[in-house]
């Protein structure tokens, strides 16, 4: 280090560098990341005399490794897990938290390594990246938002993998940075973490890692509750599918949001007691109800649909309940039989609403998707 060290210790972590007040500072925010995994995971992690944590803090001056890396290593006496931070002033933030995870994770598995039936105290693993990317990835609402919109569009599109093919695919050392795997591995970590008795099945995941073994879907199926693993990959889609409903950030209009607004004006025989017969498949587009000006089965299905687009509005931004208001102002004229011309008027104000709101929303981000626009 550039300059004497200086140490300063928290509960858990004893922090190395080269200015007090940073290092004290330091061994807070370290806590609070531990408690915020702690309550991810449903259990706490103590001090153990097998095993330490630290925060290393060097200058940007220090060359001689990645500016942030978890490293482990014995010191004679116990496993020593560091953060090392080179340029702390300069560190990017994803980069730490994401580092200090699987830091946090590794020294979990080294306990449950030593809890082992006729353990082997030879090194334990290091937390997989995929783990420590996918549960980091859940813990702000922006990102959990960021991930489900990566999982469900390629849902959509079938290129995610069956759970019985993940697995595997982890454990052949496929880079946890990729944006897909990085949200797929958050989109699990956060389906474990609301079903109930998830820290039993985050320590078989961690314990699963400390003996050396590789994950089977049918062991993950049953730590998860799950009857089958059949049972298992229903249930996964089924949580991808939520994802429409769930408002990861209040008063904001995300992609998904927008998508999922879309869909409410596409009304399909039979659904939701709408029997519009222009084929058991085909949907009706919320344009073509004008042409059904005299038709009961439309007046009752337009009435059905403004109550739609305004329930999945709700809680998405000014701009998506705004669009989605004209929209039911629009299938209420409808509804009541107003005249052709305040339909097609009422139909075009809303559908400039929901072009211009595409045209933003596309444009938030440099994926296109994903930024969302606040209230």
């Amino acid at each position: 280090m550039s300059a004497a060290s200086v140490y300063s210790s928290s509960r858990r972590f004893l922090v190395i560098g080269p200015d007090a007040a940073q290092n004290m500072e330091a061994g807070r925010w370290a806590e609070q990341q531990a408690g915020t995994i702690e309550k991810a995971l449903g259990f706490t992690v103590g001090v153990r005399r097998w095993r330490c944590m630290r925060l290393v803090l060097l200058d940007a001056a220090d060359a001689g490794g990645p500016p942030v890396e978890a490293t482990q290593e014995h010191d004679g006496h116990q496993w020593v897990y560091r953060l090392i931070i080179r340029g702390a002033e300069s560190a990017a933030p994803g980069d730490v938290g994401l580092e200090f995870v699987r830091m946090f994770l590794s020294a979990m598995i080294a306990d449950l390594r030593m809890g082992l039936p006729d353990s082997d105290l030879g090194a334990p693993p290091m937390a997989p990246g995929w783990i420590a990317a996918g549960l980091a990835g859940t813990f702000d609402a922006a990102g959990r938002e960021r991930h489900a919109e990566v999982v469900y569009f390629d849902w959509e599109r079938g290129r995610i993998p069956l759970l019985g093919d993940f697995f595997p695919a982890v454990a052949g050392g496929a880079d946890p940075r990729t944006e897909a795997l990085a949200s797929m591995s958050s989109m699990l970590m956060r389906w474990v973490q609301v079903r109930p008795g998830h820290g039993d099945a985050f320590r078989f995941l961690l314990r699963v890692i400390a003996s050396d073994e590789d994950c089977s879907v049918k062991d993950f199926a049953a730590a998860t509750g799950f009857s089958s693993t059949k049972d298992l990959e229903c249930g996964w889609d089924e949580w991808i599918m939520r994802q429409r409903r769930i408002v990861h950030r209040p008063g904001v209009t995300s992609r998904l949001a927008l998508e999922t607004l879309k869909a409410q004006l596409l009304l399909y025989p039979g659904d939701s007691g709408n029997r519009l017969a222009l084929g058991f498949s085909v949907p009706v587009r919320a344009s073509q109800l004008i042409d059904f000006k005299d038709n009961t089965l439309a007046r009752e299905a337009a009435s059905g649909a403004a109550v739609a687009v305004r329930i999945a509005a709700v809680g998405r931004g000014a701009d998506c309940v705004g669009a989605a208001d004209l929209y039911a102002e629009y299938f209420a004229a409808v509804a009541k039989r107003r005249a052709r011309w305040i339909q097609r008027r009422l139909l075009a104000r809303a559908e400039a609403a929901m072009s211009d709101l595409d045209r933003r929303i596309s444009g938030a981000g440099p994926d296109g998707k994903g930024a969302g626009l606040p209230r």
